[in-house]
């Protein structure tokens, strides 16, 4: 991030966010998302009949499953960072000010090896309470599963102050096409990780998170799952995996034109900036049968697509195994689990669709 004054970093968030917001507001769906203000599925839902279209933002969007399953595949897409938008540089707020960390966390990779998901498990077991028990399900108990995935995977690391400065860059994702408020901004920002590894398991560590919550949130609404989990261990992967297809651990991912490329009838321009709208194409009714209903016995359920799917290492893979050993590991508790409270969703998080709040009880 190269702007250091603190007054002008402010200006150039609220700027972008301003802008963002008039571009919404004159009829540009993207936009709108990127504020991050509410259920985004209506706004999927007009976007996937748009065809490939381009956003007031100079984004090419795209939404549709086939056309997004063909920019994930394309080696020449890629998440370079790539030209700055004129009416970004005209208001003097060019992502390079304002997101280039979070662009940079986006872009980093895991590389290490991924560990057996009963191993996992292992280290999982104890981590919910017992029967009677209230906790917030966000901070009690999906952030302690990265917390010992991390630990898992790095050996010998003080992993309570790990999870503490993951939690801190919990926005990055977000940050990356979103402007946050300064102060997080500016607390993300020096929580962030020199290393790519590290930086990379911060945001695996956001979006394991994530996943649990939403998967425990579907088991909980969907009659005689939790009890099937209890006794089927292997139904802890096919319901995380219908879950990731309804509820992608990235909603909108970020990919860059290296060299000039075509894209249905349109030119896409080296440089340019494509966003594939993943939880989108997960429910286009072209390539799944009931697109929006949780079937953890969906034969097509390996269509579906994640937003990591053509970059390079292993994040994806270890956050779903992670998010795999903590239902298994919490198996016996979930056919008590309720929900008992109002879920908090974090604002300006058209990315993650962060959870900050989950109240349960056991």
């Amino acid at each position: 991030m190269t702007t250091t004054d603190r007054a002008a970093l402010g200006r150039q968030l609220q700027m972008i966010r301003g802008l963002y917001w008039g571009y919404g507001s004159n009829g540009d769906p993207y936009p709108v998302l990127l504020c991050g203000h509410d259920d985004p599925q209506r706004w999927y839902h007009r976007m996937r009949g748009s065809g490939v279209r381009r956003s007031r933002t100079e984004t090419w969007v795209v939404a549709d499953y086939a056309t997004a399953r063909q920019v994930l595949d394309n080696p020449a897409l890629t998440r370079d960072t790539g030209r700055t938008p004129e009416w970004m540089r005209a208001a003097g707020a060019p992502p390079a000010e304002w997101a280039q960390p979070f662009r940079d966390m986006h872009a980093s990779s895991w590389e290490g090896e991924v560990p057996d998901v009963g191993a996992l498990e292992e280290r999982l077991v104890g981590l919910l309470p017992g029967a009677g028990a209230r906790l917030d399900l966000v901070r009690d108990f999906a952030w302690r599963v990265p917390e010992r995935g991390m630990g898992a995977v790095l050996g010998a690391v003080d992993t309570e102050a790990l999870r503490d400065a993951a939690w801190a860059t919990r926005v990055g994702l977000d940050a990356q096409l979103s402007p946050q408020r300064l102060a997080v901004t500016e607390t993300a920002v020096a929580a962030l990780p020199t290393e790519p590894a590290l930086r990379a398991l911060f945001a695996g560590a956001e979006m394991t998170a994530n996943i649990l919550v939403n998967t425990i949130l579907a088991i909980s609404a969907e009659p005689g799952l939790a009890e099937r989990i209890a006794d089927d261990p292997a139904a802890a992967r096919r319901t995380v995996a219908e879950v990731l297809r309804l509820h992608p651990a990235l909603h909108l991912e970020r990919r860059t034109a290296t060299a000039e490329l075509r894209l249905g009838e349109h030119v896409i321009g080296e440089g340019d900036e494509v966003v594939v709208i993943v939880a989108a194409a997960n429910r286009d009714p072209d390539a799944f049968a009931e697109p929006d209903r949780l079937d953890v016995d969906r034969a097509d359920a390996d269509r579906a697509l994640s937003a990591h799917r053509g970059h390079p290492g292993r994040l994806d893979e270890l956050v779903t195994a992670l998010a795999t050993a903590a239902l298994r590991a919490v198996a016996p508790s979930l056919p008590g689990l309720e929900p008992s409270g109002p879920i908090v969703r974090r604002h300006r998080s058209p990315v993650l669709r962060g959870i900050n709040r989950c109240p349960v009880e056991l």
